[in-house]
């Protein structure tokens, strides 16, 4: 049985999709990956066609694609991870569920999980404690959050919000949270064009956990097992906080983010070189595939800083 199932919803670049693939099998190997891929999955940008994509992760034992193809956008993941874990307890047998993030990298390898029943804050109601929360005055006129508490014999006072990135749920429970959701805001409700929009990934499924925790108490682990440089700007961890992530300093961390879809991206790339080695099976799947040797400058957006591989620890040790 594998211990980790982790969901990880894609819509650009497949190079760099194929990138965290690496870097899951490489800090923990024992996982299982089930990937969606957005039906509006930017292939333009991409350095692999679709072809080329799903023969390289295909190769990799326990990476699954979803042949289920959703339309996603901005604050609309939910029902990527419900058809991602719907899909894959079909063909597996696993003990958790993770949720992940196409901008998260692990740092360091984590081992496998046991005697818990989630990793997701279910404690504090959100609607008396985070009134000055940015999500809000969203989550307080959410027609279905109402239909969903209600409907599990619960107020909206047993809202309660979790980060998405590093939350688990044990595989009997994460069924029955995702059977109660699709009950009430199934994917049909997510094309009504008049719904607030906001991302409930962060909501529902930690608020169904803590409803249910008050019949049938749940062991909870914290924190959740991804780092989010909430603090910093645009989010993103700084090399130093990387680094102290990868050394353990960070208390039941193992992965950071955001780090940029770029495979060029200074702090990716010293992930992949510095802290793991895999970065140069990375080119060599791509040779493979291509035929040719891959760009490593790539970026869509002007970084601070552009640069072959072969200079990379001199720029290291510059910083």
């Amino acid at each position: 049985m594998i211990n980790l199932v982790i969901s990880l919803p894609v819509h650009e670049k497949a190079e760099v999709v194929i990138d965290q693939i690496l870097n899951i099998k490489h800090f923990c190997p024992t996982c299982a990956i089930v990937l969606h891929i957005s039906s509006s999955f930017n292939w333009k940008d991409s350095q692999l066609t679709e072809e080329e994509f799903l023969s390289v992760a295909q190769s990799f034992d326990n990476v699954f694609v979803n042949p289920t193809r959703l339309n996603t956008g901005w604050a609309e993941i939910i029902h990527t991870h419900i058809a991602n874990f719907e899909y894959v307890s079909k063909i597996i047998d696993f003990e958790y569920f993770a949720m992940s993030a196409s901008n998260e990298l692990f740092v360091r390898p984590m081992p496998p999980i046991s005697d818990c029943d989630l990793c997701a804050h279910i404690r504090t109601s959100y609607i008396v404690s985070l009134k000055s929360d940015y999500w809000y005055e969203k989550v307080i006129k959410d027609e279905y959050i109402y239909k969903l508490v209600d409907y599990l014999g619960g107020t909206i006072d047993d809202a309660v919000k979790s980060q998405i990135e590093g939350t688990f749920y044990r595989k009997e429970l994460f069924k029955r949270i995702i059977d109660a959701i699709n009950q009430i805001y199934s994917y049909e409700a997510t094309l009504n064009k008049d719904r607030i929009r906001y991302p409930r990934e962060e909501f529902y499924f930690s608020t169904v956990a803590r409803i249910l925790n008050k019949t049938t108490p749940l062991k909870a682990r914290q924190p959740n097992y991804t780092f989010v440089a909430w603090g910093n700007k645009n989010f993103m961890p700084t090399h130093e906080q990387i680094i102290e992530a990868s050394q353990g300093k960070m208390d039941g961390r193992y992965s950071v983010k955001r780090v940029l879809r770029n495979l060029d991206d200074p702090e990716r790339t010293f992930i992949g070189t510095q802290i793991g080695n895999y970065r140069e099976r990375l080119i060599d799947l791509m040779i493979n595939v291509k035929g040719d040797y891959p760009n490593l400058v790539h970026s869509k957006f002007a970084d601070d800083f552009s640069f072959d591989m072969n200079n990379y620890i001199t720029y290291q040790s510059n910083r």
